[in-house]
């Protein structure tokens, strides 16, 4: 703490201490801090000497007063209020000097607390506190106390000073040369979330702090204005515009701050009540007058919503594109900053491990940008190593017990591996390795995907559960099993496509629910009859509608996959949509990827979409009436973008036999009425389906018998 004293303010606290000593009190306080002031600092020393303060008639007063003792301390115990008064002045000087602690903070600390026995023997002196606060805040052109609003509502940003951010250097130019332009000196940062635009302002901070810009910026200051903090309490008209006139007057007359506004789109019709004035329009004459400086940092979209549609606003901004970093940019990036974590973690972090966070971060985790994102992970596996990895601790107290039995037995091969397992653990103590596998936990859990190693065993023991359920499909069964281990073994990335054919009742959808319910889970299956998709307007339900039209805030069906990427789809009846839908999943099947209505990309490269379709109408699949142009379209989406056909088998008379002994565990049946329901249940039209029908025909019939 005592770094960021200048050597005036660790003499005086020394003398402090020394006086105490001397006077034998029992403790270190406010007045023996003041005895400090008096004596060390020449500045102080001459501003008090006005209002007949010196050391001498002090230290005189504060004898009589408390008096001395006979008693020696032997230790400098710093009372609380001396601490408090310490700590205000480490506050005080963080937002006025750099956070270097001068003699001023430590006087206009302990006036600011205005108790104490040093308070109480000025009082007793008659010396006007109130005049020596109003010429120490004017002397030391505190801003705090001067503009309180502007501090009140904002807050200085203060970067550490070994944390830089890097990779920026075209865009931090930009920003400092539109802040000397004369006019229209407001840069605007439009980026992505977690791209970097508050960090490229942290930097300018640091970079004005370091004396690394133009001299024109040298003094510079940026304040952080919170939104919500300007809004909160304004419950009258009026309230909220005075409160923000009050800011931008302050922000003028101080000259040397630049406010910095993130989600400056939320300042657009704020306010505004009837008969008052917005926040856009009480900002515009300054911005276009360059009397006020100001650093907006937005989305894209949030600026296409609501500043670019105000002209008049727009045009006071100068926008700086912040585009998210490639991944060798973000690399770098990493490898720059790995040693903050490996520090606050104690882990050792490796090339290879930022390596494997890249891979795994842009493979699955697509609703955010990098850096945040790789930066977020790297944060998070480093966390979750500390969390899984033994008690170092407890773990060397356990050999050490070991070693020592092993040397009671004269065993000393055996205390000799322990020892050196001891030495290894020591050595390095402070750097949990970080491996593969812990990385792929972390992703596992931001991308909301299955642990993979979960997911593998499943997939193993999936045809086996399967195939006690679903009667005469073996075949398809292990032929989409198949399929499912090819895709997710090998982490193939793009969606894997099946169509099952089949007559109806042979079990397509069953098999396809069975499926996600023993590998996917429920919150990752999407079914869609495409009876219901069959109509033109209807495919606003997959995508959602565009900006402007009813309907733009509300979920649409896709939404599921962007929440849970790693799912089932089924497509049911696929020959009943429409050819707008059919369109909408062959781009999906193409590239992977969609964008919704509200131009957000939704990722199916980790989807398993399984379409349905009868036999006897795969000629014509989803395409009405024959069609040959529709045909046309049909075959080339089937043979170049599904993986797998799949033909299901029908049920014949030795499954439906089977099917039937299995599903009726309440009732027998004898041969003869197991004939009788499969000759009445039509199983090649209707398959399972029929013989469930019959089966239920008999259980009524049985059942009235009885009554």
């Amino acid at each position: 703490m005592k770094d960021n004293f200048n050597l005036e303010v660790k003499k005086i606290l020394k003398e402090a201490e020394n006086e105490m000593y001397d006077l034998n009190h029992p403790y270190v306080g406010s007045e023996h801090m003041l005895l400090g002031i008096l004596k060390i600092s020449e500045s102080l020393k001459e501003l008090l000497e006005n209002y007949d303060l010196t050391y001498e008639n002090f230290k005189e007063e504060l004898i009589e007063i408390v008096g001395t003792s006979h008693k020696k301390s032997e230790i400098a115990l710093y009372t609380p209020l001396l601490k408090r008064i310490i700590s205000d002045a480490i506050e005080e000087a963080k937002e006025n000097n750099g956070g270097l602690v001068k003699p001023e903070h430590l006087l206009i600390g302990m006036l600011e607390e205005g108790e104490g026995v040093g308070i109480r023997i000025l009082i007793n002196m008659d010396i006007n506190i109130e005049s020596i606060y109003n010429d120490l805040v004017k002397n030391t052109n505190n801003p705090k106390t001067k503009n309180s609003i502007l501090y009140e509502i904002g807050k200085p940003i203060n970067p550490s000073m070994d944390e830089h951010i890097y990779k920026r250097d075209k865009e931090l130019d930009d920003l400092i040369e539109i802040l000397l332009r004369k006019n229209k000196n407001n840069p605007l940062l439009l980026g992505e979330a977690g791209v970097g635009k508050t960090a490229i302002v942290e930097e300018l901070a640091r970079r004005i702090v370091e004396g690394n810009v133009p001299d024109k910026l040298l003094n510079s200051k940026i304040i952080e204005i919170d939104t919500g903090s300007l809004i909160s309490g304004t419950r009258y008209r009026g309230e909220f515009e005075d409160r923000l006139n009050k800011i931008i007057k302050a922000t003028i007359k101080e000259q040397n701050v630049i406010l910095f506004i993130d989600e400056i789109h939320t300042l657009v019709n704020c306010g505004g009540a009837e008969g008052a004035v917005d926040a856009a329009n009480i900002l515009k004459p300054y911005l276009a007058r360059g009397s006020l400086k100001v650093i907006g940092a937005t989305t894209l979209r949030e600026y296409k919503m609501t500043i670019y549609k105000d002209k008049a606003l727009e045009r006071r901004f100068q926008i700086i594109n912040i585009e998210e970093p490639s991944l060798e940019d973000t690399e770098f990036i990493l490898k720059k900053i790995k040693s903050n974590y490996e520090k606050h973690h104690e882990v050792q972090i490796t090339d290879e491990n930022i390596k494997t966070i890249l891979k795994y971060t842009e493979k699955y985790i697509h609703n955010r940008f990098n850096p945040d994102k790789s930066i977020d992970i790297l944060d998070s596996v480093c966390a979750h190593v500390q969390l899984t990895r033994p008690n170092q601790k407890n773990l060397l107290t356990k050999l050490n017990e070991q070693k020592n039995e092993f040397l009671q037995e004269k065993k000393y091969g055996e205390a000799l591996k322990i020892e050196l397992k001891i030495k290894d653990i020591e050595k390095n103590k402070n750097k949990l390795p970080i491996t593969d596998k812990d990385i792929l936990k972390v992703v596992e859990l931001r991308a909301n995907m299955p642990i993979m190693d979960i997911f593998q065993e499943k997939i193993i023991s999936l045809p086996g559960t399967l195939k006690k359920k679903i009667i005469g499909q073996d075949r398809a069964i292990d032929s989409i099993c198949e399929a499912l281990k090819e895709k997710y073994a090998f982490e193939i990335s793009s969606p894997l496509t099946v169509l099952l054919e089949g007559s109806s009742g042979v079990g397509k959808t069953f098999l396809s629910n069975e499926i996600a319910e023993n590998l996917f889970g429920k919150n990752h299956y999407l079914r869609l009859d495409m009876n219901e998709l069959s109509s033109e307007g209807i495919t606003n339900k997959l995508l959602g509608t565009t900006q402007g039209y009813i309907g733009y805030e509300d979920e649409c069906l896709f939404n599921t996959i962007k929440d849970h990427p790693y799912s089932l789809i089924l497509l049911d009846n696929f020959d009943k949509s429409s050819i707008k839908v059919q369109n909408i999943f062959k781009e999906i099947l193409e590239n992977g990827v969609i964008r919704n209505g509200k131009g957000e990309l939704i990722h199916f490269e980790n989807t398993t979409i399984i379409m349905t379709t009868k036999t006897e109408e795969q000629n014509n699949i989803g395409f009405k009436n024959g069609d040959k142009d529709t045909s046309l379209k049909r075959d080339n989406l089937l043979k170049n973008y599904i993986n797998k056909t799949i033909k299901m088998s029908p049920i014949d008379k030795k499954a439906a036999e089977k099917y039937i002994k299995a599903s009726v565990k309440d009732t027998t049946f004898s041969k003869k009425e197991i004939d009788e329901i499969i000759k009445n249940a039509k199983i090649e039209l209707e398959g399972i389906r029929g013989i469930q029908k019959e089966i239920n025909k008999y259980k009524i019939t049985k059942l009235l018998t009885k009554v």
